[in-house]
């Protein structure tokens, strides 16, 4: 027990938690044994770093989890949501954030500015968590400009770039009208479907008109 706590002040947590559960094996009710366990699994970066704490603070709603990509602001897993039957994209706030309020407010402002706008061009979303900050969205399939102009997918192909143009100009357009920046539009936040429908991604840099404004930190948003 003392080696846990012990671990758990170094922020070994993962091994803390492996000292606990062991402990637990042995006598279920040792102590605050079962509490500092819990504590330690659904903690912010616990979830990040654990599948298994992942899934069991998820569970049974949300499961299947693959991570999809890491930004300065959170982690992105694709996960399928077991009560709707559908696959759905999940970010969590980064661990380094949870404690920051202007990252919180940050997190929370791209998820209400995407819940309350509602285009084509721009990702639904489903639900908003604040215990454990998340929010889950619709999952897009395709890829981004930046990808496609890498590749050199677009070239010579002038009237899917006029169209890909045209139907941005309409997002953007329409986020202005509802009085919401982005802010952050650059090829890799413009994702093309298979469809070559256009989608306009990653909000964590959004401000509304009737927002404080919030300045950029010295990290890459995700």
């Amino acid at each position: 027990y003392e080696i846990g706590r012990h671990l758990e002040t170094v922020g070994s947590r993962e091994e803390a938690a492996e000292v606990y559960a062991h402990i637990l094996t042995r006598q279920a009710t040792f102590k605050d044994t079962s509490a500092r366990l819990n504590k330690l699994e659904n903690s912010q970066e616990t979830l990040l770093n654990n599948k298994g704490a992942l899934e069991r603070y998820f569970a049974p709603r949300y499961g299947d989890f693959f991570e999809l990509g890491r930004g300065g602001m959170g982690v992105v897993y694709r996960a399928k949501d077991r009560r709707l039957q559908r696959d759905v994209a999940l970010k969590v706030i980064h661990p380094t954030l949870v404690d920051a309020q202007d990252a919180r407010k940050r997190f929370l402002r791209e998820a209400r500015a995407l819940a309350n706008i509602s285009h084509k061009g721009i990702v639904e979303i489903h639900e908003i968590g604040e215990d454990v900050l998340y929010f889950t969205m619709e999952l897009l399939d395709g890829s981004s400009l930046q990808e496609l102009a890498k590749e050199k997918e677009l070239v010579g192909d002038d009237e899917r770039v006029r169209k890909i143009a045209r139907d941005l100009a309409d997002v953007i357009g329409h986020l202005h009208e509802n009085g919401v920046l982005h802010r952050d539009i650059k090829p890799s936040n413009v994702i093309i479907t298979p469809n070559d429908e256009v989608k306009l991604i990653d909000f964590g840099l959004v401000k509304q008109s009737d927002a404080t404004s919030l300045t950029r930190t010295d990290q890459i948003m995700g």
